[in-house]
């Protein structure tokens, strides 16, 4: 009850828009860094469309980064804000994979800010977050029903004890590389929403874990003015809607032409819903049955299916090879565990020439790799099992052996263990493959290190 309220305390009452920040609004041009008024421990940048009259109301896009990345996740929706005439209100703040929630207080704080200045139209707020963001934005749109008219997820989901519920007043655009390790997940996530009613469309493209490209981005603002005008909270467009279905149009016809038969049945059945009693839909609803009935597209779809099933099951089994890097005594090798996850055979086929399959073969290597490099040794390191951690690590390498944010974590394992020789080797390896730079305090691991020479200068090099 608290964290619903909490997250229900943004709704504040809509404010005519004022002279309280006039430095702030700057028509067409990204504003890169707004203070909150009220707390300054906040920040966000802000775009407000060339067109922007305070007369009217507007819709705005809220956007969560996972690492506070303001400035780069709002250019991602910038083209598609500046096109359908919306807002953009991009937090510094936003974070995943944090104890704490840090979302809500960053969407509270730009919510009562832009409110102050600002004139919005509260029918038409949007969220749109990645990862750890999207989740933290569908658990606020669960927690204050009615807060968001629509929710982009970028490859993430529901929140692991939140899963969708019927009940939800929001339509849901998801993307997902189509290497995401959460690519099964938001497949899933379709399959789920569809179910319950929810409006809902999945894009996929070309890419890893990430904001989808920018032409994406602009293509969900699009489906959210579709189902604006479907529920009413705007007035219909006639030629808006015919842009975007003669735009939609031309890119199923052209999937079915480059032989994507599957996506361009996906597409088709999708226009027919999503622009049903806004314009006839009977092109779309003929395409999509004389696809039904083509055998490579029915074949396609199938091997598709049986692909993800099989790529599931893989991924359940890789689940209990993991728990015995926790559990199992005595501990095993890297090397054994990187066998019986079969990495050598997945690095073959993801470099084969069979791009589904090479596809199918990354997705599931970069399962294995956030859970190896990541989730898996933040744990053991807080736990401080060091050798636990090390194993771990090194089942990562063996999928990114130039990745210096591992040799990095290594050589905290090995600071745990107090093994100098080992941290200033791995430290050396991370600053020969280009660690990058990042503030904060340094790991507690490595303050026996202090005044060490050859540390110093290591940690130095690193930027740390």
């Amino acid at each position: 009850m608290r964290i619903a309220l909490a997250v229900a305390s943004f709704l504040v009452t809509l404010q005519a828009s004022s002279a309280a920040q006039p430095s702030e609004v700057a028509p067409g041009t990204l504003v890169e860094k707004v203070t909150c008024a009220e707390d300054a421990s906040h920040s966000y940048a802000l775009y407000v469309p060339a067109s922007y009259d305070p007369s009217k109301r507007w819709p705005v896009l809220y956007v969560l980064d996972p690492r506070g990345r303001a400035k780069l996740a709002a250019e991602v929706f910038r083209a598609g804000a500046e096109r359908f005439g919306y807002l953009l209100v991009s937090s510094y703040e936003s974070a995943s994979d944090t104890p704490d929630d840090r979302n809500t207080p960053a969407m509270q704080a730009m919510w009562r800010d832009v409110h102050a200045y600002l004139s919005l139209d509260d029918r038409r707020a949007y969220a749109a977050g990645f990862s750890g963001t999207a989740r933290g934005a569908f658990h606020m749109g669960m927690a204050a029903p009615g807060s968001f008219a629509g929710i982009i997820a970028a490859g993430g989901g529901f929140p692991p004890d939140e899963p969708p519920r019927g009940s939800a007043t929001f339509a849901v655009f998801a993307t997902a590389g189509v290497l995401d390790f959460n690519y099964y997940e938001m497949v899933e996530l379709e399959g789920k929403l569809t179910a319950l009613g929810i409006r809902n469309r999945l894009e996929t493209f070309d890419g890893r874990h990430q904001w989808p490209p920018v032409e994406v981005a602009e293509r969900a603002i699009a489906w959210m003015e579709i189902q604006a005008m479907r529920s009413r909270v705007r007035e219909k467009n006639s030629a808006l809607v015919e842009e975007i279905w003669s735009s939609e149009i031309a890119r199923a016809k052209q999937l079915r032409s480059d032989g994507a038969l599957a996506d361009s049945s996906r597409l088709y059945h999708a226009l027919a819903s999503d622009f049903r009693g806004l314009r006839d839909v009977s092109a779309a609803e003929s395409a999509a049955a004389e696809l039904e009935k083509d055998r490579g597209m029915l074949k396609e779809t199938a091997r598709r299916r049986a692909r993800n099933d099989r790529d599931q099951a893989y991924l359940r089994s890789a689940a209990s090879t993991f728990s015995k890097i926790r559990q199992q005594v005595p501990m095993p090798a890297a090397g054994s565990l990187a066998s019986e996850l079969e990495i050598d055979r997945l690095l073959r086929t993801a470099s084969g020439h069979d791009v589904e399959e090479a596809r199918s073969a990354r997705r599931r290597l970069n399962n294995i790799l956030v859970y190896a490099a990541f989730y898996m040794p933040r744990r053991l390191l807080e736990e401080k099992q060091y050798d636990r951690a090390i194993v771990s690590l090194g089942i990562a390498k063996r999928i990114e052996p130039d990745d210096p944010d591992i040799e990095y974590d290594l050589a905290r394992c090995y600071a745990g263990k107090r093994d100098r020789k080992q941290v200033l080797s791995h430290l050396d390896a991370a600053h020969t493959l280009g660690l990058e730079s990042e503030d904060g305090p340094l790991e507690a691991e490595f303050a026996w290190l202090r005044g060490d020479e050859d540390f110093e200068r290591l940690i130095g090099a690193s930027g740390k």
